[in-house]
C-alpha cells in the first residue's frame, strides 16, 4: 500500500536539462529572425509550456507565429539530444529508488510533452521509478494552474491531504498550492530560492535526498503546520446581501465584500464605489439580508455584475421586493432573516469606497423560520457563508451545543 504521492517537476528538478532548453530556445529564436534573448532570460521561462515561453519573451509576438516557434523549438530539441545529454541531478536516482521503495507513489507533471518525458526518465534511468507522467499535452490548463495536480490526484486515486509537489520554480508552488497540496522548493534548478518562499513553498530543500526526511515526518503525528502568509482568512464570513432604493426608488442589490458585528446594536460592512453607495449619498438606509443555499446563485450574480451597467439586475434575480417597514430600503422576501439599517458612520472615505457602520434599526424573519421558544432558528434557514481559501460557499451545519453553558464542564 502506497504511503502517500509525491508529484515531482521534471525540468530543473529531476532533470538537469537547462542547457539543452536555453541552447535550444537561442536556435529557435535564431532561426526565425527574432531579437536575441540571453542565457537568464531563456532560463527564466523554464517551467512554463513553450506558447508561454515565447510569449513571455516577447510580449507582443504575433498569435501565428506561436506555432511555428514551437514546432521550431521541438525539431530542434529532438536534434540537440544527440549531442547534449541532459543528466539526472545528484542524488535524484538514489533517492527516487528508496522513496519508492518505502512505498511512496512517485509522479511527475511538467511542461514538457508527454512523449519527451517518457524518453527523458527512460535514459536518465528513474522511468522504473514514476509511476504516472502528465505533460503539457496532458491537460487544457498548464502550471500555475492546479489541473496538472487535481488530474493526477483523481487518476492515482488519491487524496490532496497525502500529496506533496516538488518544483523548482514559483509555477511549481503556485500549481501545488492552487491545489490545496503542501509544497517543496529546490534549490538546485532553475528559480531561486527567493521566489520559491514568495511563491509559499511549504519546505526548500538544498538536496533532493532531504525530501525522505520530510515525507516521513509528516506521516507522523507531528504533522507541521502549512503558513499561508498574511492572508484576511476569516471563517466562517457571512454572505451578505444589501439591498438600497435609488432617487427615483428603483431597488438595488449587491453582495458585500465582508462584513461583520461593530457593536451591540451596529455592524461594519465594506463597501467599494458601487450604485450601492450612490444610493446611500441619497438615502442614508438599507437592509441587509443572510443568503441562503435556496438563494446562492442569485446572491453570487449581484456580487458579480453591477447597477450601474445592468439596469435589469433585479429582475433577473426573480426576487420579491417590498419596501422594509422601518427603513426606505428593500426587502427581498426570499431570504428568512432582514436586517433594517441606518448608516451612522463612513471610515476611511474615498473614490474607491468606505467601510460604513450603521445602526440596527430592527430585524425581521419570516415566521416559517422560527424555532419554538418563537426566536428566529438558524439551522432552518440553511444559511450559507463564503470560503475566501477556495473561493465556494458552504451550508452552515447542526447546532453542536451551548453557548455560555458547555464550558462550565471544564471549570
Amino acid at each position: 500500500m502506497s504511503r502517500g504521492l509525491i508529484i515531482f517537476d521534471f525540468d530543473g528538478t529531476l532533470g538537469d536539462t537547462r542547457r539543452n532548453i536555453v541552447t535550444t530556445m537561442q536556435m529557435t529564436i535564431k532561426e526565425l529572425h527574432l531579437p536575441n534573448r540571453s542565457d537568464e532570460e531563456c532560463a527564466a521561462t523554464i517551467g512554463l509550456p513553450l506558447a508561454g515561453c515565447f510569449r513571455t519573451l516577447f510580449p507582443d509576438i504575433q498569435e501565428e507565429l506561436i506555432s511555428r516557434c514551437a514546432e521550431t523549438y521541438r525539431r530542434f530539441f529532438n536534434e540537440n539530444l544527440k549531442t547534449i545529454h541532459p543528466e539526472a541531478f545528484p542524488d535524484v536516482v538514489e533517492t527516487l529508488a528508496i522513496l519508492h521503495q518505502k512505498g511512496f507513489t512517485l509522479t511527475i507533471a511538467s511542461s514538457r510533452s508527454h512523449n519527451s518525458l517518457t524518453e527523458l526518465t527512460r535514459k536518465m534511468g528513474i522511468a522504473d521509478y514514476i509511476s504516472y507522467i502528465l505533460g503539457a499535452d496532458d491537460v487544457k490548463e498548464a502550471k500555475p494552474k492546479p489541473e496538472p495536480v487535481l488530474k493526477t490526484l483523481a487518476d492515482m486515486h488519491f487524496d490532496v491531504g497525502e500529496t506533496l509537489v516538488v518544483g523548482d520554480m514559483a509555477v511549481d508552488i503556485l500549481m501545488g498550492a492552487n491545489a490545496g497540496a503542501r509544497t517543496c522548493g529546490v534549490t538546485w534548478g532553475n528559480g531561486t530560492k527567493d521566489e520559491l518562499e514568495d511563491a509559499g513553498a511549504d519546505y526548500i530543500v538544498n538536496c533532493i535526498n532531504e525530501l525522505i526526511g520530510i515525507v516521513e515526518k509528516n506521516e507522523s503525528n507531528n504533522r507541521i503546520m502549512k503558513s499561508f502568509k498574511s492572508t484576511a482568512w476569516i471563517l466562517p464570513q457571512p454572505v451578505l446581501i444589501i439591498g438600497t432604493y435609488d432617487k427615483d426608488g428603483k431597488p438595488n442589490a449587491m453582495n458585500a465584500a465582508w462584513g461583520g458585528q461593530w457593536d451591540m446594536h451596529e455592524i461594519i460592512i465594506s463597501l467599494g464605489s458601487h450604485a450601492t453607495t450612490d444610493n446611500l449619498a441619497v438615502t442614508p438606509e438599507f437592509t441587509v439580508a443572510f443568503a441562503t443555499a435556496e438563494t446562492m446563485v442569485a446572491s453570487d450574480y449581484v456580487g458579480i455584475v453591477s447597477g450601474r451597467n445592468s439596469p435589469d439586475k433585479m429582475e433577473k434575480t426573480g426576487w420579491s421586493i417590498e419596501k422594509a417597514p422601518n427603513v426606505n430600503a428593500p426587502v427581498f422576501k426570499e431570504f428568512p432573516m432582514t436586517l433594517e439599517c441606518r448608516v451612522k458612520q463612513k471610515i476611511d472615505e474615498s473614490e474607491t469606497g468606505y467601510y460604513l457602520v450603521a445602526e440596527i434599526v430592527n430585524i425581521l424573519c419570516d415566521e416559517k423560520y422560527l424555532a419554538e421558544d418563537g426566536k428566529p432558528d438558524v439551522e432552518k434557514m440553511e444559511l450559507i457563508t463564503f470560503d475566501p481559501v477556495h473561493h465556494t460557499y458552504i451550508q452552515l451545519g447542526k447546532t453542536v451545543g451551548k453557548a455560555f453553558s458547555d464550558g462550565k464542564q471544564l471549570k
